[in-house]
């Protein structure tokens, strides 16, 4: 994978990161929305920066997944 495309993956999870910062809990397609991409593509970041313990995710109102920070979430992930 080219440096590239890692950087921009990063800053598209950074945006991700900050919107939720700004505005709390939201489900996927409002951050979809915001962000002006396909729910399917916030879904895999969002998926990625839950694996990376950044995000915190609620299946408690369905159909709608909702999404918070993570405490420490403005840290770097540890390995």
């Amino acid at each position: 994978m080219s440096e590239r495309v890692d950087r921009k993956r990063e800053q598209i999870k950074d945006r991700i990161l900050k919107l939720l910062d700004e505005k709390g809990k939201m489900h996927t397609k409002g951050i979809a929305g915001d962000m002006e991409m396909s729910s399917a593509t916030v879904s895999k970041y969002l998926a990625a920066l839950e694996g990376e313990k950044r995000v915190k995710r609620y299946d408690d109102q369905p159909p709608y997944v909702y999404w918070t920070l993570n405490e420490g979430s403005n840290e770097e992930p540890t390995s």
